[in-house]
């Protein structure tokens, strides 16, 4: 049976579960805020989460290695890890290189999840940059988008008549400046204008992030559970540490 909880009781929830799973305070702040934002606006953060949680729980790391830099464009390998855990990283990487001007391109290879790449999306565009991310996955194509300025990405998939398997747990993230780039290279991704299935609106993305302010989210009691067992790691660590400075 589901139980209403606030934003912020949730958020504040999954910070203590990524602390209590082992990981560094931005690491677990940039997760707990990547999968809020993904649950608030229709996206199943929680579900994604739960996807991935046996990693996490054995000790997966967070953050991308960097594989190559070769001009204007990065290969990284996100060591199978789902992009709702590190897909924040990878957005400060675009955009620290975007205010150097060195960055056209980041390749990612081995990851899960990778819709969870849209917060990221949507924080380059807050930060006045424009991105695109794309994948594939069996018969369509998926890419995630966004202008500079704009407050709701815009996600979608089409059909591909020639599906690449090769392309499995792959993303690609184009960045750039000036927004009519990003969108050439939207139209040369669907260079055939095949037919585009939205994922979310970005009008539902908006109606769902106030929803969920003013009257909270519904979150699974297992799952509620199971977050509040990963957090109770950090008040065990917490006494520990409290009888070891004991009389010192």
């Amino acid at each position: 049976m589901p139980i209403r909880v606030s934003v912020n009781e949730l958020s504040a929830l999954l910070k203590r579960c990524f602390e209590g799973l082992g990981y560094r305070s931005g690491d677990y702040a940039d997760a707990a805020t990547a999968c809020i934002w993904m649950e608030t606006h229709a996206l199943n953060g929680l579900a994604l989460l739960m996807d991935s949680w046996q990693s996490l729980v054995d000790g997966a790391a967070l953050s991308p290695t960097i594989r190559t830099t070769t001009g204007a464009n990065i290969a990284v390998d996100a060591n199978r890890v789902s992009l709702l855990v590190c897909g924040q990283s990878l957005a400060e990487l675009a955009i620290s290189k975007l205010q150097d001007g060195g960055l056209n391109r980041i390749d990612v290879y081995a990851c899960r999840n990778r819709i969870a790449i849209v917060p990221g999306i949507a924080a380059i565009a807050q930060r006045g940059y424009s991105a695109l991310a794309h994948w594939r996955c069996k018969n369509f194509q998926y890419y995630a988008v966004a202008s500079a300025g704009n407050a709701m990405p815009r996600i979608a998939k089409f059909t591909l008549t020639e599906p690449k398997q090769r392309a499995a747990e792959t993303l690609h993230l184009i960045c750039s400046r000036a927004a009519a780039e990003i969108e050439s290279a939207l139209r040369s991704l669907n260079d055939m204008e095949r037919r585009v299935t939205p994922i979310v609106e970005p009008v539902s993305m908006l109606e769902s992030f106030n929803n969920s302010i003013e009257h909270g989210l519904q979150v699974d009691n297992d799952i509620w559970m199971r977050l509040n067992s990963a957090a109770d790691a950090v008040l065990v660590k917490a006494t520990e540490q409290s009888r070891r400075g004991a009389g010192a």
